[in-house]
């Protein structure tokens, strides 16, 4: 496997760091979306 530089290295470090908050936002939109619809049931309007 080739040696990366410094430069590479921090590009790879910036783009991991911005990637995993989008996806934890995903997952949370996901739980919130997925507890409304469940209350939403639950007060048994399904409209």
């Amino acid at each position: 496997m080739k040696e990366w530089t410094q430069k590479e290295k921090e590009l790879v470090r910036k783009y991991e760091t911005k990637k995993k908050p989008a996806q934890k936002t995903f997952q949370q939109r996901k739980e919130m979306y997925l507890k409304q619809t469940d209350r939403n049931y639950k007060d048994g309007d399904r409209n």
